[in-house]
């Protein structure tokens, strides 16, 4: 069935021979079309009467199209959501940017419906073109061998996207550790809060952009540290607000070096600094000994260094005779 008050594709052949599409369906829905091949003669085809498919607005929707016989076959994928029967650039949801390269081959379109198109149902118009660019396939322009196939879909109201955090942390640490935080991943226009001035309050080891559902934070000044990321979906379509993370850094306590001679005791143990409590320590080192001439008996001593960061922050002594 052809509805000639829709614009209809030319075809300088009146048969679609083995460039037509033989399957159409669309991942998470029961809507599936598959024909195998057409009559010759109907390069475009009207499937008026198969169930129209409920599709939720600001979703990807997954479109999977199965070539027929032929390989170097190309696609784009239209909705007509003013219904004025002309399809439109802005209603161009998906296309290929390559051929495809054997018989019979599915090629998978993420169609990204728009946020708030109008409700109820639409055309949606599938076009396949021999050596055809999916990037500037029209939908209604001459191609020579290809097929269009129209189908309808019921536009529903669908629900905005809500931030989580995927990973982030949950007990609290000391400064000048990386924290991870972790939103959901293939969103669009990343939108990080971290408080106080980069460089000063904290340093941003990685992510954190505009483009990455990823932060590495370092915090450099201790106290309560809240982090917030908000995002936009693939259809540009604005999220229900922010989602935010807070936990308790600690100061860590630096520790200077200690250089030249330090006098001990035999059969003592000094202790140079004492450890953050719940700090983390990244390495450490063996024992080293060293011999000690003291009279009337030799003095060993022995130290270990443990390191944070890779600055020393606690030193061991241990003598024995």
């Amino acid at each position: 069935l052809v509805d000639i008050t829709v614009c209809s594709p030319i075809y300088g052949s009146t048969t679609a021979y083995d460039q037509y599409i033989s399957n159409v369906s669309i991942t998470g829905t029961s809507f599936v079309n598959s024909t195998l091949g057409v009559t010759p003669g109907t390069p475009y085809n009207f499937y008026n009467t198969i169930p129209a498919p409920s599709l939720s607005t600001g979703t990807t929707y997954q479109l999977n199209v199965t070539s027929g016989f032929y390989a170097g076959i190309g696609y784009a994928v239209w909705i007509d959501f003013n219904d004025n029967f002309i399809f439109e650039s802005t209603e161009k949801l998906a296309f290929t940017t390559s051929y495809t390269s054997t018989s019979n081959q599915v090629v998978s379109l993420n169609m990204n419906l728009p946020c708030s198109p109008t409700l109820g149902s639409h055309r949606m118009r599938i076009r396949s073109a021999y050596y055809g660019s999916g990037s500037t396939m029209n939908p209604c322009s001459f191609i020579y061998d290809g097929e269009v196939e129209d189908y309808l879909v019921n536009i529903v109201q669908g629900t905005p996207p809500t931030p989580t955090f995927t990973a982030a942390p949950t007990t609290q640490s000391c400064t000048y550790v990386n924290y991870t935080y972790t939103t959901q991943p293939g969103m669009s226009a990343y939108t990080w809060t971290i408080p106080g001035t980069a460089g000063v309050d904290y340093t941003l080891v990685s992510g954190g952009t505009i483009t990455s559902n990823t932060a590495v934070v370092q915090w450099l000044i201790g106290g309560f540290k809240t982090v917030t990321v908000d995002y936009l979906n693939p259809s540009g379509c604005v999220s229900t607000g922010p989602v935010s993370n807070t936990i308790t850094v600690q100061q860590a306590v630096a520790v200077a070096n200690s250089t030249g001679a330090n006098d001990v005791c035999a059969g003592s143990t000094v202790t140079m600094a004492n450890p953050t409590a719940n700090g983390t320590w990244s390495s450490a080192r063996k024992y080293k000994h060293y011999l000690l001439r003291s009279k009337p008996k030799y003095l060993v001593c022995s130290y270990s260094k443990l390191e944070a960061n890779n600055s020393q922050t606690n030193t061991y002594f241990k003598c024995r005779c």
